[in-house]
Order: C-alpha cells, then sequence, then structure tokens
C-alpha cells in the first residue's frame, strides 16, 4: 500500500508530494482540476512501463496508429501530452513509499544516447525515408531495491514501434469512467473469484444492493462472447448484466476488480456515474468491505457531494482507514489539500471546506 507518492513534471503537476495515504482515498476538486491526472499518475508510477503509458491514451480516447516507418515528430507526439508543459526536456519523476518505508521510483525521458535510425526500406514505392527517433526510456527502482530500464523505441529494421515489456513495480489496475470496463473482462475477474470460492461475497452485495437480481454466473453460449449473466426475478432467461443495468454493471465491475487485485491498487474515475443516489453509501460500504478483505488500496474521485456525505456515514465507523484529498489550482499550480482520518468525515460534512488542511 503506497502511503506517498511525489509526482514532477507530469501532465499539469509541476511538483506535487502527497503524504497520509489510506486504504481508501476519496479524490475531489472542480472539472479540469487534475483528478484524473492524478489516477493516471498513480498507474504510471505502479506500472513503470511503456505499455502502461500508452493504455493512458486509449483511456483519453486517444487511439493514435503508428505508420511505419514512424517519424520523429509523430513519434514524439504520442508521449508529449504526458510531459509537463509540453517540455520534451524535463523528465517525468516519481518517487512513492510504501507501508514498509520501502521506496521505489520511475524516471521516465527521451534518451538521445540511444538514438535509432532504421534502415531505409529500399524498392518499396513511396515509402518516406527513416529518420532518427529518441527512444523513451523508463529508468526504473523497485520497492524490493532492484534497478532496471526499458524504453518505447522503434525497429532499427523497418523503424516499427516496439513498446518494451517488464515486471510492474507493483499491482494496480484502473477503472476510468470515459473507458468503460469490457464486459469479457468483468466476466473473466468473476469466473476466477468463483475458482477461488470467492464469488458468493460478490454475488450476496450485488443482490442486497439490487433485489431485482437474484444471482449471477458466467455462461460460455457457443458463437458468442463469454459474458456475466444475472438471474432476474420474473424473467424466464438469464440476461448479460451489461442488459440489466449499467448501474448494476459498474457496481459488479467495481466489486469485482478490488477483489481481483488483491495486495494491490484500484484506481477508480468518477465512480458516482451510472449509479443511483440512493444506492452510494451502499456502493462504497461494499467498497470498503471489499477493499478490506482483498487488503486493496482504493483511490477513486468524484464530483458529488451527495456521494461524499454518503460515504461519510462509512468514513465516521473506521476513519483511520480513510483520506481525503483535495485537488485544486493554487498559485503555484497544482495543489494537494490533505484531510486524514477523522477529519475527513468532518470536512465532507461541512461540504469540503478544507482550505485549513495541511498542503504538501
Amino acid at each position: 500500500m503506497l502511503k506517498s507518492i511525489e509526482i514532477d513534471g507530469f501532465r499539469g503537476f509541476d511538483s506535487l508530494l502527497i503524504k497520509d495515504l489510506r486504504r481508501v482515498n476519496l479524490i475531489v476538486g472542480p472539472s479540469a482540476s487534475g483528478k484524473t491526472a492524478f489516477l493516471e499518475a498513480v498507474r504510471l508510477a505502479i506500472g513503470a512501463t511503456p505499455g502502461v503509458l500508452w493504455s493512458l491514451n486509449s483511456h483519453r480516447g486517444l487511439l493514435v496508429g503508428f505508420p511505419v516507418p514512424i517519424g520523429r515528430e509523430q513519434f514524439e507526439s504520442v508521449w508529449s501530452s504526458y510531459f509537463y508543459n509540453f517540455d520534451l526536456t524535463r523528465p517525468i519523476l516519481f518517487n512513492m513509499t510504501d507501508e514498509l518505508q520501502r521506496h521505489a521510483s520511475v524516471r521516465i525521458y527521451f534518451d538521445a544516447k540511444a538514438a535509432v535510425t532504421p534502415t531505409p526500406q529500399v524498392g518499396v514505392p513511396g515509402t518516406p525515408a527513416p529518420s532518427t527517433i529518441v527512444p523513451l526510456a523508463f529508468e526504473r527502482h523497485s520497492f524490493a531495491g532492484e534497478d532496471s530500464r526499458v524504453q518505447a523505441t522503434v525497429s532499427p529494421q523497418n523503424g516499427q514501434v516496439l513498446l518494451e515489456p517488464a515486471p510492474e513495480l507493483g499491482s494496480a489496475h484502473e477503472l476510468f469512467a470515459t473507458a468503460g470496463q469490457h464486459p469479457g473482462q468483468v466476466a473473466g475477474w468473476f469466473s476466477l473469484a468463483s475458482t477461488q470460492n470467492r464469488e458468493r461475497d460478490i454475488v450476496a452485495a450485488v443482490v442486497d444492493a439490487f433485489p431485482l437480481v437474484t444471482d449471477l454466473s458466467v455462461q460460455a453460449i457457443p458463437g458468442q462472447p463469454v459474458l456475466l449473466y444475472a438471474s432476474v426475478k420474473n424473467s424466464p432467461r438469464k440476461l448479460p448484466i451489461s442488459l440489466v443495468s449499467s448501474g448494476i454493471t459498474k457496481f459488479v465491475s467495481i466489486i469485482t476488480a478490488v477483489r481481483q487485485f488483491q495486495n494491490g491498487i484500484v484506481l477508480i474515475d468518477e465512480i458516482e456515474n451510472g449509479t443511483y443516489y440512493q444506492k452510494f453509501e451502499q456502493l462504497f460500504s461494499v467498497l470498503n468491505k471489499s477493499s478490506q478483505a482483498a487488503r486493496a488500496q482504493i483511490f477513486l474521485t468524484t464530483h458529488s457531494l451527495e456521494f461524499l456525505k454518503a460515504a461519510s456515514r462509512v468514513i465516521e465507523e473506521n476513519p483511520d482507514d480513510f483520506s481525503l484529498i483535495q485537488i485544486i489550482q493554487g498559485p503555484r499550480g497544482t495543489e494537494a489539500l490533505v484531510v486524514p482520518g477523522a477529519n475527513a468525515a468532518a470536512a465532507i460534512e461541512n461540504n469540503i471546506e478544507v482550505r485549513s488542511a495541511h498542503v504538501h
């Protein structure tokens, strides 16, 4: 579990240090303040690979293709939005500390010393001359004290983009509101939980929150994708859960993700989307219990004061497990006000008036 994270030169974060991270961290702030970017920073810091950085493009709806061979300007434009003020000469830096006081770090930069100029493709009409590509390097220091380096580069033979794989520094998964969750992935998580005899807790939580549903199961119908199905009252057939309710689908996605990432981190953007406000407290309560059982750390964003009010009633029962993080645009750029523990519930009850909180 992360106890602190320092972000330097990523997106709109010039330099930001956030301490007092807890098991469940609620991130609030105005639109365009940097809430989603903060989730992205945590995901990239934990993942620390070119593939993870590339996946953030899809969450933002930026599905960029790679021409072959790719030009230097095109290659750099894929990554430029992640650098503070689009300054490609300034590295992105992450420093993290976990609950065991172990440290990990990531440095992301364009490494001119590893530049690659692909071999020209001879005899292929219309093929542009290859340009020299400066790879995007990831220098990593893991919580176990191991150093490594991977990069996003191109093949010297044909100029095709190569995203070097590597183990991530920790276990993390994101549930970003803009992308949604693939139904097949949710079915896979539920199926895995079932093989480990952990699915009944998920089913019980869903049935309790949505009495219309009586059971959940994964079905493999010939010629169709494997999906999670719901048994529904007064229906002669089971239905794909996405056809029952988008709110139920998101509820199940969140709970199964938390259960899947044991001892890991789950990032949830705009948790209130698709959920009826009267279900907020139940959703947050189940999320809290699931994170306890899985020993998972949660980072979630919300725009909804109604959701926060519902969450505050759960926070009051276990105050030491929670932190409230307000992302704001201050005179020094993006800043964070952190209110841990019991003060978080009090701050919510006062409509997030946390200006007196400590600025990290």
